[in-house]
């Protein structure tokens, strides 16, 4: 008897042993989580291993009227990827291919078929393994169109109207021809769509979904959209359409200053935001975004070679996506002719590969003076600067990976320019040695890559200004030494003096616990570090109690195999 419940056990092993390591193993590392109560619930869910997938609808009972589109819907659990779905109308009766291969993703659309059922269910089987199936609990009904052709609501008799839960657009343009999409039930075949009194053309009719378009000048105004079914059965959106009467396909609702006056060859940051009034949804990347161009692709005379992308291609969007009635940001460098002058140049909005938008020109005036020495005296340079105080008062910190920490310095302006914030040439804060490099703590808020902040408030010369560098320490502990310099924007860099910080980034000290096991046998013992306490409330009698029931469960088996 002993023998053979040994060789029992022995085949358990042979086939679970991986099964109980893993109950094993979770019990135990439920001690290492935070715990705010002596009680842990367990839930476990055996998926086997090719997954599963489970009819939802129809799932007995229903009743599909036939020419009208219902979702097929069902549940997978495992890698289930690809789906076979088949219609069976007589029990036992064969089963016909509604779709040989659809993702898994729980639900897919039918237009149903006739003839007519009164005995029907819905099967799904993973696509290459005829062993992950489910069909329909019962069978359901699949019902004949009404004579008039309008549908039916599922065991009623009575003709129903269209349910329309989504229109979008809802507020546009008439400058170009609109699509509407329009999503609901009942939406039958030969349904009509009215925009107040207007039919709309329908290109698309799905049953559930509808596309109807809106032509080019539709009058201007606030309008109900209904769908009407051939029965004469009418729904109606409980929302009104809105269109505008706008020639323009955008507006510029904001711009930098102009003119700008600057020296020859210097370069000054210019940005427009411009409002879409289009029947597009503008992106910022990808073959059709939309650029800030001179018309015609014509070079500009404001080309700067080391920002811009050609010589006519100022600037592409900012925002990832703009949709109609929101605004789109446009940043570029101007850099001002050679030679000194009264200059203005124009640009507009191009979709990639679409067209050119209609909208008015969006111009800048820039005039170039010839260059003014200021005067000097003493030696004092034109832009210059002395490092008064910097945080903290020893120039050293300390940071764990990803720590965040605020720093910042003191400058007095010892040039004869005042600083400012904004402007042609604002003054910063810039990365050095090497200068205008990528900092490794670049921070929150900093201003470019190489820029963590502008000074906080104008300075005049005698002034003192004040430059915050919020900084992140990088993963990779070690000593870091960070240099920065004054900067005024496209202008130069100040003369004068840098600030620094040794920056020590390394790891907290762990919170830890020490297993010690006993070389005689018996449950392994835990001893907290002398830096934290490891178990609260009840979790150390619970893994105490899971610890001893391991322990006892290989002793246990250890004894058993002893006489082998």
């Amino acid at each position: 008897m002993r023998q053979q419940i040994q060789k029992f056990i022995w085949k358990l092993l042979e086939r679970e042993l991986i099964t109980i390591l893993a109950v094993s193993f979770i019990g135990l590392a439920i001690v290492f989580t935070k715990a705010d109560s002596a009680n842990t619930t367990l839930n476990f869910s055996i998926i086997p291993a090719g997954g599963t997938v489970t009819v939802t609808d129809p799932n007995g009972g229903e009743s599909w009227t036939i020419g009208t589109s219902y979702n097929i819907t069902w549940d997978s659990a495992g890698e289930v990827v690809d789906v076979k779905i088949e219609l069976q109308r007589t029990v036992g009766g064969s089963w016909e291919t509604i779709t040989a291969s659809t993702t898994s993703d729980g639900s897919h659309p039918w237009t149903v078929t006739s003839p007519a059922a009164t005995t029907a269910k819905i099967k799904i089987t993973e696509v290459g393994d005829d062993t992950v199936t489910d069909q329909s609990d019962a069978v359901f009904t699949i019902a004949a169109a009404s004579t008039g052709g309008g549908g039916h609501r599922p065991g009623s008799g009575v003709a129903t109207a269209p349910m329309i839960d989504l229109v979008t657009p809802r507020d546009f343009s008439n400058n170009s021809a609109v699509t509407l999409t329009i999503k609901g039930s009942y939406l039958e075949f030969g349904a009509k769509v009215y925009l107040g009194a207007q039919e709309l053309s329908v290109p698309t009719n799905l049953g559930y979904e509808m596309r109807a378009t809106v032509p080019l000048r539709f009058s201007a105004g606030q309008y109900q959209l209904k769908v009407i079914n051939p029965t004469g059965a009418t729904g109606i959106y409980g929302t009104l359409i809105t269109v505008t009467d706008n020639p323009y396909e955008g507006v510029v609702v904001d711009q930098s200053t102009s003119p700008i006056n600057l020296l020859p060859g210097e370069k000054s940051e210019a940005w427009v935001k411009v409002k879409n009034l289009s029947n597009y949804t503008w992106v910022g990347d990808g073959n059709n975004q939309i650029q800030l161009r001179a018309p015609g692709d014509r070079a500009s005379l404001f080309y700067d070679p080391a920002s811009w992308l050609l010589n006519y291609q100022a600037a592409r969007m900012e925002e990832s996506s703009v949709a109609y009635g929101q605004t789109g940001t446009f940043r570029f460098y101007i850099k001002a002719p050679a030679k000194v002058g009264d200059y203005t140049d124009s640009f507009s909005l191009v979709i990639e590969n679409i067209k050119w938008l209609n909208l008015p020109a969006i111009s800048w005036r820039v005039v170039v003076k010839s260059a003014v020495r200021p005067p000097t005296t003493g030696g004092i340079e034109y832009y210059a600067d002395r490092l008064i105080k910097q945080s903290p008062n020893l120039n050293r910190i300390e940071l764990a990976p990803g720590q965040e920490a605020t720093l910042w310095a003191d400058f007095e302006n010892t040039g004869l320019i005042t600083w400012t914030a904004d402007g042609n040439h604002p003054v910063r804060i810039g990365t050095e040695k090497k200068r205008d490099r990528t900092s490794r703590f670049r921070g929150k808020n900093w201003v470019l890559k190489d820029r963590p902040s502008n000074v906080e408030s104008t300075t005049p010369p005698g002034g003192v200004g004040r430059f915050t560098i919020n900084i992140k320490a990088p993963s990779r502990v070690g000593t870091y030494k960070e240099y920065f310099g004054l900067v005024a924007e496209h202008k130069t860099w100040i003369t004068g003096d840098l600030v620094s910080w040794e920056i020590v980034v390394k790891k907290p000290a762990k919170k830890s616990a020490i297993v010690k096991a006993p070389s005689t046998g018996g449950a392994p013992t835990w001893t907290p570090s002398n830096q934290a306490v490891l178990f609260v409330d009840g979790t150390e009698k619970l893994f105490s109690q899971i610890a001893q029931g391991v322990s006892d469960l290989w002793g246990s088996i250890t004894k058993l195999f002893a006489g082998f």
